[in-house]
């Protein structure tokens, strides 16, 4: 799986045509509009996992490392724009293409864990004794690095439509006195880790609240 990791940019986004084994698919719905994004699992190896998310107009991949959810490379494409962001030691480059112009972006941080994906990059903190969690985010607007705490709340029994599951709830903050200012929700199904709801805002001041919901999944 780390071959991943050196293959071209054009290889990585068009992983699409591989057979996922595990799929999962949510609703999204924020304010008035409703969407449906899906994830696949699309590999698995004793260190790495490949993930994808697809929602209209939008396709996403994650390369993770498998012991502590943290990511190794992240893409996106979207209209006429495309990224890739690869992580080497405390160098994150970003690779950016719009509108057939690219340039290059270079992030320097620290060991800080690199956690692009919470919907799985948790599932350790989920599955362990841990109470909290430091880690990194980009920022997809300006690319800025942004550290955040993921804080275990306990456990929770929630309903989405006819189904009961039985979770694990996490809020998250911004790092600091920042954290008076913004936080968001994850529920995750305790018994095998599976990301099951979020509840927040995905942007800055005024950004409209957004709830995502487990509705289908096939193993």
């Amino acid at each position: 799986m780390r071959n991943f990791l050196l293959l071209p940019i054009g290889f990585f986004l068009t992983v699409i045509s591989l057979y996922p084994h595990k799929i999962y698919h949510y609703k999204e719905i924020t304010k008035n509009k409703q969407i449906r994004v899906t994830w696949r699992i699309i590999k698995e190896t004793s260190d790495r996992i490949l993930i994808q998310a697809i929602k209209p107009g939008e396709n996403r991949l994650f390369l993770l490392h498998k012991k502590d959810g943290s990511t190794l490379k992240w893409s996106v494409i979207k209209k006429n724009n495309r990224f890739v962001a690869v992580r080497k030691e405390n160098t994150i480059t970003v690779h950016l293409e719009k509108n057939g112009k690219k340039k290059q972006r270079i992030l320097k941080i620290d060991k800080t864990p690199w956690i692009q994906t919470p919907e799985f990059g948790f599932l350790s903190l989920v599955k362990s004794k841990q109470k909290s969690k430091l880690f990194g985010i980009i920022c997809p607007r300006d690319f800025s690095f942004h550290k955040m705490i993921a804080n275990k709340e306990g456990e929770e029994e929630i309903k989405i439509g006819n189904k009961k599951y039985y979770t694990v709830k996490i809020k998250v903050t911004l790092k600091g006195w920042l954290s008076m200012f913004w936080h968001s929700y994850y529920w995750f199904r305790k018994n095998d880790g599976v990301f099951v709801k979020f509840e927040g805002v995905r942007g800055g001041p005024f950004t409209p609240k957004t709830i995502t919901q487990l509705i289908g999944e096939k193993n």
